[in-house]
């Protein structure tokens, strides 16, 4: 009987020795690996670039409610608005809306115009009476079908997406568009000049929950519908599709079988559409009755942004939850397998019996413009399935802080230091730009080479980069990091370099990037400066 407790034992000492050395490999395999990140943006809301956190934690942060809707249904001229897409436009200097008045045939899609993303126009001039003074109530625009017998407009029934396509050789298909007809939620492209005046591709769908199910035969019980949406993406040239599939279908809404989840597609062409590894589900943590029931998103500073909305059934256990959507965030580094971190809602709510309070969703992307992001959503206090009595609608819009989606703080403000070490970077650039809310304590810099292993200046082996840096103290997106007042990291450009931030306080770290000097803006899409010549 010992030599089979001392068998066990033996065994269960190797294992957690594997394990320990398993561990030990990867920490150090971490440790020892150089990540070329350029000139990149680095945002903080997973461990991409974080070697090591001491008494440090990460903070998820929530959109702040702009205080009125943006625009309220008015139920005289329309009776719900949706909108489908908002675009800042470096071209024209505006904010572009794209929305539907529901059940309105005679409002195919509808256009607004902004400046600061807040105030809206409705009332502006339709494209061939530009220069002139006669106003029309609605901004009347839509998508020409070539094929169609009456020439009519059309608009799409659920989703759209509008995006400008630098690369793009034909300058009448430089906007682009993505939209489903009301046939089936069948999806095809249109192209425009200039944003106002669309043309779709053909008659022919690009994607329908038919042409998928056609190739899924062997999956009776599998089904794609009418909430499908699709985002550019920018880092690879290409337009990835975000499609809800029902599991248990046919089915009821209360079968235990009944199920929504968004699965990945991508297209480089907007014709060719081919499958991606991952989807996006709720778990149990989400508790019982939580679905997803459609996910748009963006890109923002290099990372693939995922709006879900979630939907709690008549079987959720809190009866504030049910019979509701709301909008979460989730992370992705190749836009198909994704992280969701925090599973509470990122747009906050609405009073009860308030636009939000029963339904928010939202198709668009968020837009960046200066040193905020806004996030626009439909809203109402309507329940999903209620249909009775008077309800609340508009158009509503949240803001955040630039690359405000987490930050890196101390554990607790009036503790000691927190400590975030990185991985070793090889950078680009000639300056450290750190996004930080230091008004409640203090941030400082140091930067690691490890001198047995290289030198900072070739020319030089005894160079090595400054140490402690000047503390970094009140709030901005990008403070220069300084050593006695100088920022100048030229001389290091090029060699693996740790950053370790020391923050203290309340203070709260962003994001951080290295960028030259001469690069007064930045692609917030690619994360990349863009430099003057």
């Amino acid at each position: 009987m010992r030599w089979v407790i001392l068998f066990f034992a033996t065994v269960v000492f190797l294992c957690r020795a594997n394990i320990a050395c398993a561990q030990e490999n990867e920490f150090t395999q971490q440790t020892l690996e150089i990540l070329d990140i350029g000139s990149q943006k680095q945002l903080l809301f997973d461990d991409h670039v974080i070697l090591e956190a001491v008494d440090a934690r990460r903070v998820f942060h929530q959109a702040t409610k702009v205080a009125e809707p943006v625009i309220v249904t008015n139920p005289a001229e329309e009776e719900e608005l949706s909108c489908r897409w908002v675009m800042y436009d470096e071209r024209l200097g505006l904010f572009r809306m794209w929305y539907v008045a529901v059940n309105r045939a005679d409002l195919p899609l509808c256009y607004a115009e902004s400046n600061d993303g807040i105030h809206w126009r409705r009332q502006v001039a339709t494209p061939d009476r530009r220069g002139t003074e006669r106003l029309e109530p609605f901004n009347k625009t839509g998508i020409v079908d070539p094929n169609s017998t009456d020439g009519g407009l059309q608009a799409p029934q659920y989703e759209m997406a509008v995006w400008y396509d630098r690369r793009e050789i034909d300058p009448q298909k430089r906007y682009k568009m993505m939209f489903d007809k009301h046939e089936s939620s069948m999806h095809c492209p249109a192209y425009s000049a200039d944003g106002y005046s669309w043309k779709a591709a053909g008659e022919t769908a690009v994607w329908s929950p038919k042409m998928i199910r056609a190739a899924r035969r062997e999956k009776p019980d599998w089904y794609t519908d009418e909430c499908n949406h699709f985002i550019h993406d920018p880092l690879r040239n290409r337009c990835i599709g975000m499609m809800r599939e029902r599991l248990g279908y046919p089915g009821t809404l209360t079968s235990p079988d009944y199920f929504r989840r968004i699965i990945f597609y991508e297209s480089e062409d907007l014709v060719h559409f081919q499958k991606l590894d991952g989807h996006f589900t709720t778990e149990r943590v989400d508790g019982a009755g939580a679905q997803i029931y459609w996910m748009t998103g963006f890109v923002n500073e290099g990372v693939y942004i995922g709006l879900p909305t979630v939907f709690y059934t008549a079987e959720a256990a809190r009866e504030s939850e049910r019979d509701r959507l709301w909008i979460c965030i989730a992370f992705s580094r190749d836009g198909s397998h994704w992280s969701w971190p925090q599973r509470r809602p990122f747009l906050p709510r609405g009073e009860e019996g308030r636009i939000g309070s029963g339904m928010m969703f939202t198709h668009s992307q968020g837009v960046v413009y200066e040193d905020k992001i806004y996030f626009y959503y439909n809203g109402t206090s309507e329940l999903h399935h209620e249909s009775e009595g008077p309800h609340q609608s508009g158009l509503g819009c949240a803001t955040l802080r630039v690359d405000g989606y987490a930050s890196l703080q101390a554990q607790s403000p009036a503790g000691g230091p927190a400590i975030v070490l990185t991985k070793m970077l090889r950078y680009q650039g000639d300056r450290l730009l750190v996004n930080a809310d230091a008004r409640g304590g203090e941030i400082k810099v140091d930067l690691l080479v490890e001198a047995t292993k290289v030198a900072a200046n070739p020319g030089d082996a005894t160079q090595q980069p400054p140490k402690t840096s000047d503390p970094i103290t009140g709030d901005a997106p990008r403070h220069v990091v300084t050593w006695s007042g100088n920022g100048d990291l030229k001389h290091f450009e090029g060699v693996p370099i740790r950053v370790r931030f020391t923050m203290t306080g309340d203070a709260k770290l962003y994001s951080f990037r290295f960028a030259p000097h001469t690069a007064r803006r930045f692609d917030h899409q690619l994360g990349l400066p863009i430099v003057s010549q």
